[in-house]
């Protein structure tokens, strides 16, 4: 794609997004945000392809929606080292045998390294940011397009010593299921990764298993959503209906990367169950935009953008209000909390230890 056409492009998805998102200037004037695009694209002469990838990335993030951006995946071959990387709040760990402290990426130091980052990535609250950082601290693409790095390989300073890392991530599919249960002294703990159903094992016969397993109710459930991103929010009502109906406490396990319709899991058990939210602060706000399409410019420039918006909190707004439940589910505006938080700590991380289920599992004993 030539220079000319490039532009065109990139003109043509904003003026798609204008027309498609339900409110695409919700945080920024149209004005301002036509400013700093007139100033990217009156720069694109002689950058790299990262760099445009990067530029086009930070004009999507001026939109503060998360389930809004650039597709950095179809622009280029997207690649990221082969290393994995942890977080705990906003301290980094690289995993080399043991998970160490990150203090530099290629000679910067982290800090400066993430408050660069912040400005190119689509967020709304700053855990959902750590979750794709360590995504993003991973990728050569990424760093070099931002003046961070060479594109041949990544050098990470911890508390150990240095670590250059230029063997590409294989990405294979998970093999980790999307939804599985197990007793716990008679508590019911279900992990639920994902709100998608399993090839040949649906999420309704999953309840159903669970109804046979237990010859009566359990004493309390534990819901695992701390890796739950998203999927279709319809398909846990099964688990919902049969927690109500037979009146089990429930207690909500969530986190940064609870997200899209992780969230309204948390939401319809906070709402249907009255659940205690047990953990860290999840990856989105209790008003948010989603529900997301898809789009490109001749193959090359992918894109996705919101077309609803979701409210669940109380608002001196009443009436621009869109109500999705008969009353508020949380009486605060701002990142979803939890009731009790649970740390970590990279003592247990390097034990592998989960001490977040583990205090879960303690605080529903003691109850």
């Amino acid at each position: 794609m030539n220079l000319d056409k490039l532009k065109e492009g990139i003109e043509e998805v904003f003026s798609r997004l204008e027309k498609g998102h339900i409110n695409l200037y919700h945080d920024i004037s149209k004005e301002q945000f036509n400013f700093e695009k007139e100033k990217f694209l009156s720069s694109l002469e002689g950058k790299s392809r990262n760099e445009i990838v990067c530029g086009v990335m930070g004009l999507f993030a001026l939109f503060k929606d998360a389930h809004t951006n650039f597709n950095f995946f179809n622009f280029k071959k997207h690649d990221v080292v082969d290393c994995e990387i942890i977080n705990i709040d906003e301290d980094f760990f690289l995993k080399n045998g043991q998970y160490q402290k990150i203090l530099k990426i290629n000679g910067f130091p982290i800090e400066e390294v993430i408050d660069k980052a912040k400005n190119y990535i689509c967020y709304e609250v700053k855990p959902y940011l750590w979750q794709e950082l360590l995504f993003y601290l991973r990728s050569r693409e990424f760093l070099n397009g931002l003046g961070l790095g060479g594109e041949d390989e990544i050098v990470y300073t911890t508390t150990q010593g240095d670590y250059k890392i230029s063997k590409s991530a294989t990405f294979t599919q998970s093999q980790d299921p999307f939804y599985q249960f197990e007793d716990e002294n008679g508590i019911l703990y279900v992990n639920y990764n994902k709100c998608v159903n399993m090839e040949n094992y649906p999420f309704a016969q999953f309840v159903e298993d669970i109804k046979a397993f237990y010859k009566s109710p359990p004493k309390a459930c534990l819901l695992d959503l701390r890796k739950n991103s998203g999927g279709n929010s319809e398909i846990i009502n099964p688990l919902i209906s049969y927690l109500k109906d037979n009146k089990i406490k429930t207690y909500v396990l969530m986190g940064q990367k609870t997200f899209s319709s992780g969230i309204f899991a948390v939401v319809y058990c906070k709402f249907y169950l009255d659940a205690l939210l047990l953990g860290k602060c999840a990856g989105q706000p209790t008003k948010n935009y989603g529900e997301v399409k898809f789009d490109n410019i001749n193959g090359e420039l992918y894109y996705n953008y919101s077309v609803k918006y979701f409210d669940f909190a109380k608002s001196v707004e009443d009436n621009v209000k869109r109500k999705t439940f008969s009353e508020d589910v949380f009486d605060y505006i701002g990142v979803i909390k939890p009731d009790v938080e649970l740390g970590e700590n990279i003592d247990d991380f390097n034990r592998g230890i989960d001490s977040q289920k583990r205090d879960a599992l303690k605080l529903i004993e003691e109850e």
